[in-house]
């Protein structure tokens, strides 16, 4: 109030032996200038109240500042989980596919480079493989044209579709006819070329899912049944149809259509996927 000013007022001009005349905080003080008569020591200590209130205001301010600049609450609560998203995280092992390179049978999904891949597919023998174009069958980045003498192809993939009847290259790399002259020119030519995306109005989910994909060209796909008789006439279950989908990109991996709710590689009874994330 104007007697805690007043005392403040009088303090400074105490302080600097200018009671009187006017000081460095522009106020006259003349000698018909009421002035309340206040001790050194009291004036003092009001000076560090109005400094500690000003002190605490301060530190509150940055502590909301602090809270905004925090991390939002995880809804989880987990600290484990992989901060990215729910669908990288194995549910089996508790472990982020991307941060700790986990590979699960359980959710299909594997991680290797092109000599891991040409294992899996002697291995396991699919109907077929469906290989990405950009940074993994190519060297190709972001959609570029692949150009002769300036990109080149994985060995390891290389050979693989070399040997398999039945491989699928489905990338976003739109230069189509540029694709398939760049794979000739290596040797290439049987492979089968599906570009996608939003422009298409189509994904590598629709092309993976594609009954047609699931034979090589040339052969119609029939739907398989879960049973069949023997020569004995008992029934033997049949094992499902098996694909391998290799990109480099795990939003592609994961992504509907792709992966199943739980980590779940299967399409139905008939069908099933092992995704491969590559790493060169």
């Amino acid at each position: 109030g104007e007697g805690c000013r007043g005392e403040k007022i009088a303090l400074m001009a105490a302080n600097r032996g200018e009671m009187g005349t006017e000081g460095s905080t522009g106020v006259t003080l003349s000698s018909t200038t009421p002035v309340p008569t206040v001790s050194t020591t009291t004036a003092v200590l009001l000076l560090r109240r109005e400094e500690e209130k000003v002190s605490a205001v301060s530190c509150n301010d940055n502590s909301k500042e602090e809270e905004e600049k925090a991390d939002p609450v995880d809804d989880n609560n987990n600290n484990d989980e992989d901060p990215h998203s729910e669908k990288f995280f194995c549910p089996h092992a508790r472990k982020c596919i991307v941060c700790d390179e986990w590979p699960c049978e359980a959710c299909g999904l594997s991680i290797g480079d092109g000599a891991d891949v040409a294992e899996i597919v002697h291995r396991l023998a699919p109907k077929v493989v469906f290989l990405d174009f950009d940074r993994t069958l190519c060297s190709t980045k972001n959609g570029e044209k692949p150009v002769i003498g300036r990109h080149s192809v994985d060995s390891g993939l290389q050979a693989l579709v070399a040997e398999h009847d039945n491989v699928v290259v489905v990338t976003r790399n739109r230069h189509h006819d540029d694709i398939r002259a760049f794979l000739a020119s290596v040797g290439l030519t049987s492979v089968r070329i599906r570009c996608v995306g939003a422009r298409l109005g189509s994904n590598k989910a629709d092309v993976v899912r594609d009954p047609s994909m699931w034979c090589p060209p040339g052969i119609q796909h029939e739907t398989e049944t879960e049973t069949k008789t023997t020569g004995g006439g008992e029934p033997q279950t049949l094992l499902p149809e098996l694909a391998v989908f290799v990109d480099d990109d795990i939003k592609e991996l994961c992504a509907p259509g792709i992966c199943q709710k739980g980590g779940s590689n299967s399409f139905d009874a008939t069908k099933k996927l092992l995704r491969v994330l590559f790493r060169r």
